[in-house]
């Protein structure tokens, strides 16, 4: 599927969304276009990953892995 990049960018800049790399892929996505999984940092913060299915799945193995070997701290 084709996105229009350019237009997303500049959606982003004018209506004060950010426009930063997806820490799974690289590529660059809007505020308004992430996923509802994030990249876990720590148990308070971490970090939104775009919203295609590969990186949404990566994100919750990488949940999942975060917090099995946290359980205990």
């Amino acid at each position: 599927m084709y996105r229009l990049r350019w237009f997303a960018k500049l959606k982003a800049h004018l209506l004060g969304y950010f426009w930063l790399p997806c820490p799974v892929c690289g590529e660059y996505y809007a505020g308004f276009e992430h996923g509802k999984h994030s990249w876990p940092i720590t148990f308070e913060r971490g970090r939104l990953v775009c919203s295609k299915v590969l990186c949404q799945e990566k994100a919750l193995e990488e949940i999942a892995r975060f917090y099995n070997k946290n359980e205990y701290t």
